[in-house]
């Protein structure tokens, strides 16, 4: 049986998400990824009753959860998946460290057994002759980034999923 997925993107002034996860039982889907997003679930201003809710409507309706962190202007409201684990800035990559944590969170919360993560991009701005001469450093950063998250996915047992992307 293919596993079929669909973002559910909830209008703010909705805040109804059982609703679009029975829509998803009804469509016969049966991988629901849940788009952290301030609009759906805002990892920063989270209603546990909601997520407790969501993750009763799927286990009444026999769905799987996954966790999608793309963050459209979560973490920065000004800039598109800002900042990235790529970021040279420590404090700027903490912010995304420490909402990956609030996601894998989430997703333990919710039952959820994976978080789809990405490396996002080097910032923007920077000329290809500096990209190319700062790769290793590029390298290390998301290493460096990447254990605490991989450490706190495995205190809450749930998998990472990991995208190169976006970029």
């Amino acid at each position: 049986v293919p596993l079929l997925g669909l973002v559910l993107l909830v209008a703010a002034r909705k805040r109804e998400i059982a609703r679009p996860v029975r829509a998803c039982a009804c469509a016969s889907l049966l991988l629901v990824p849940i788009g952290v997003y301030a609009t759906f679930i805002d990892p920063y201003r989270l209603d546990r009753a909601e997520v407790a809710q969501v993750r009763a409507r799927a286990q009444e309706l026999g769905l799987a959860l996954t966790v999608e962190t793309g963050a459209l202007y979560v973490i920065d409201p000004r800039q598109k998946h800002h900042p990235s684990l790529l970021d040279p800035d420590h404090r700027e990559r903490a912010r995304r460290v420490d909402f990956l944590r609030r996601s894998i969170d989430l997703a333990g919360d919710l039952g959820a057994p994976i978080v789809s993560i990405w490396s996002g991009v080097s910032p923007r701005g920077e000329r290809a002759e500096d990209r190319a001469a700062d790769k290793e450093g590029v390298w290390e950063r998301l290493i460096a980034s990447l254990i605490p998250v991989l450490d706190h996915a495995r205190s809450r047992e749930v998998r990472l999923a990991f995208e190169p992307d976006p970029g």
